[in-house]
């Protein structure tokens, strides 16, 4: 039996049963070393298919992933116009004299309508008469004809309050008269013109405040 590594000698060996095996293994081996190699060359992601076909190793690439297909949609709305600062300016403006034009019309029909009223009949509304009293508080009883808020409060042992002229209550037997001057640690109260109806007035003072007055005449005849 002859070995050798010599391709030319081995197939110049005469061909038998022995010779054809070990023409096969060495075949077997030289192709197995070559093989091993180049597989562990690869990495696990590039072999994807690996087979020997005419003594080649033969190595398919993997296919590249496609990328998915993503559907979106835009939907474009026209924008807000942005004001400037001189337009905003305008815009409060003429919104301050709108509300005062309202202001001042609706002070126009109340002078209309104060000036009407005496010439327009009183509306009879029937009111049932009181069968008791309306108490007054405090305990104080309400004089017949004319008094003053000192003949009130001396019922009460008081002779007058801190106030002085700046508040006081008198009737005089045709007004019953409410003054409302400027009292300490309350807000004045400002009337800029008279207002004059016919149950009632409003009459500004010089220093400040304001006279109400009720005709007791319209009231009663009421």
């Amino acid at each position: 039996m002859i070995v050798s590594t010599d391709l030319g000698v081995l197939n110049r060996v005469e061909r038998t049963p022995t010779t054809l095996i070990l023409r096969g293994a060495f075949w077997a081996y030289v192709l197995s070393g070559s093989a091993v190699a180049e597989v562990k060359s690869l990495t696990s992601d590039e072999l994807t298919e690996t087979y020997i076909k005419d003594s080649t190793i033969i190595v398919t690439p993997a296919a590249a992933p496609q990328p998915e297909r993503q559907s979106m949609t835009y939907t474009i709305t026209p924008g807000q116009p942005t004001k400037t600062e001189p337009e905003l300016q305008a815009d409060l403006a003429n919104a301050t004299a709108e509300q005062r034009q309202q202001l001042e019309r609706a002070i126009d029909a109340a002078r209309q309508a104060n000036l009407e009223s005496p010439f327009v009949p009183p509306q009879e509304v029937a009111v049932a008469p009181l069968r008791e009293p309306i108490p007054i508080p405090f305990g104080v009883e309400i004089p017949e004809g004319p008094f003053d808020l000192n003949t009130l409060l001396g019922q009460q042992g008081i002779e007058q309050l801190p106030y002085g002229d700046q508040l006081n209550l008198v009737n005089n037997g045709e007004q019953l008269i409410m003054t409302i001057g400027n009292i300490p640690g309350y807000a004045p109260l400002q009337v800029d013109e008279a207002i004059r109806g016919r149950f009632m007035e409003v009459i500004p003072l010089p220093q400040g405040g304001a006279e109400i007055r009720y005709n007791l005449d319209a009231l009663q005849a009421r």
